[in-house]
């Protein structure tokens, strides 16, 4: 039995199907003021997933969510980007890191006497790295945030090793590098896939930005691999080792849609941010065998098809 907190979201509507999919019994855990449920679960799904309200800043909600036990967890709420954490830092703390320590103070409340209890996958981000040497990152260098998120996220880690000392918890951070594919609104790739149907055909952005995207489909099967396979006490990137500078990525979508496009760097503006942020996979793929296997030219066609339809 596997909870899934965020599971509203992009990532989370994929893993809960997938999660479905490979035999686990799911209750999807989403914010009561979000998107009514029947809009992204499907009939497919409706009648093998249990919905419960969480609101991850509020300990009762929390609690109430936890109140039966769970094999699994997979916690994905929360304030998943930079631009929103910059705009708001305080909810950013409140949701990332408090958010992770109050689920993980529930869990271990709801851990039954001599049994080893769920198994948590505490989601952070590839963020925590910062800004460093051009080559794919490993769990094992230091981490450098270099923004508010990154910071909230590295937060939640604390809050997860914490859990593993104080209470023994069985405990995975995964930090996942970008994720993309169909079903993705209102991100890089589908905000450049938008312009470009507007009719758009120079955009801003920096071609010289190098990210290690991986398909969400790929992403959820990670999640679920880990459950599976993973390493309690450990932490793994979730990233495929390829670099793809933004200027490739834009042409490529272009080119699936079938248009001819720029990507110009904003004028006079200097550059800000992580330039590089590449993950080494070896980790994951040596303790789970998992591998990604949806090539970027199939992401793209489905983040167009879905976008259309």
């Amino acid at each position: 039995r596997v909870l899934v907190t965020g599971a509203d979201g992009f990532v989370g509507r994929h893993l809960v199907a997938r999660l479905v999919e490979t035999g686990h019994q799911v209750s999807a855990a989403c914010r009561p003021d979000g998107e009514p449920v029947d809009r992204w679960l499907g009939a497919r799904w409706r009648d093998a997933v249990e919905i419960l309200p969480l609101e991850i800043t509020d300990s009762s909600s929390v609690r109430a969510a936890l109140d039966v036990p769970f094999d699994g967890i997979v916690h994905l709420a929360a304030v998943a980007y930079s631009q929103e954490a910059k705009s708001d830092p305080s909810r950013a703390w409140s949701v990332n890191a408090e958010g992770t320590a109050r689920l993980l103070a529930a869990a271990a409340k709801q851990r039954v006497p001599n049994s080893a209890g769920p198994l948590v996958l505490v989601t952070s981000s590839a963020e925590v790295y910062g800004e460093g040497e051009s080559r794919p990152r490993r769990e094992t260098d230091a981490p450098r945030p270099s923004s508010v998120y990154g910071w909230s996220k590295l937060g939640a880690e604390a809050a997860a090793g914490h859990a593993v000392v104080a209470w023994g918890l069985r405990v995975i951070v995964v930090r996942p590098f970008p994720a993309t594919g169909p079903g993705q609104t209102n991100r890089l790739v589908p905000n450049w896939l938008g312009a470009l149907r507007a009719g758009q055909r120079k955009i801003e952005g920096d071609p010289a930005i190098v990210r290690d995207y991986v398909d969400v489909r790929d992403t959820a099967e990670a999640y679920v691999a880990l459950l599976g396979s993973g390493h309690p006490g450990e932490t793994y990137n979730l990233a495929t080792g390829h670099e793809l500078r933004f200027g490739e990525l834009f042409t490529r979508l272009a080119e699936a849609l079938g248009v001819s496009a720029q990507l110009v760097p904003p004028a006079g503006a200097p550059r800000s941010g992580i330039v590089h942020l590449v993950g080494d996979p070896s980790k994951l793929q040596q303790h789970t065998g998992w591998h990604p296997i949806i090539p970027l030219e199939r992401t793209l066609a489905d983040l167009i098809d879905a976008q259309a339809h």
